[in-house]
């Protein structure tokens, strides 16, 4: 996920995000049954619509009451260009539940989930930036163990 307006004068590319997923899977409905028309949004991992206000839901508002999807499915036939727009990600992940012997009576947990890593916001290593010297702030405390043992080192 780039921004061309703003470039890293280092590497010269855009800042932008990676999006990294994790465990997923496809929907297993049947696109024309009536789980696969709401759930368009499930399709497909990754879909991108320009920002518009009010588009709050992939599957859109009162999906129990509508035979179709009302959300990306009419977002995405408009095909909106992109391009100088800000970017709406919806990325659907889940997970099909086959259940095991083992999950009875408590299944176990399920982990599900992505990541977005930040690619060239800095010039260098931001966790690098650490004083080279003592804060003279800070103090230790040694408890009297501690400071036996330093004595002990000391006579060696």
């Amino acid at each position: 996920i780039k921004n061309p307006a703003v470039v890293n004068p280092i590497t010269g590319q855009p800042v932008s995000f990676k999006l990294i997923p994790q465990t997923n899977c496809p929907m297993l409905m049947q696109p024309d049954s009536l789980v696969g028309r709401r759930a368009f949004f499930a399709s497909k991992h990754l879909m991108v619509t320009p920002h518009v206000d009010g588009q709050l839901f992939a599957a859109g508002d009162h999906v129990v009451q509508s035979e179709d999807c009302l959300g990306l499915k009419q977002w995405t036939k408009e095909d909106q260009p992109l391009l100088g727009a800000d970017p709406v990600l919806w990325y659907s992940f889940g997970v099909t539940h086959l259940p095991r012997l083992e999950d009875f009576p408590v299944m176990p947990v399920e982990a599900v989930g992505f990541m977005m890593k930040p690619c060239g916001f800095f010039t260098w290593n931001p966790t690098l930036d650490v004083p080279p010297e003592r804060n003279a702030a800070s103090r230790e405390e040694l408890t009297a163990a501690a400071r036996g043992a330093q004595g002990v080192r000391s006579r060696l």
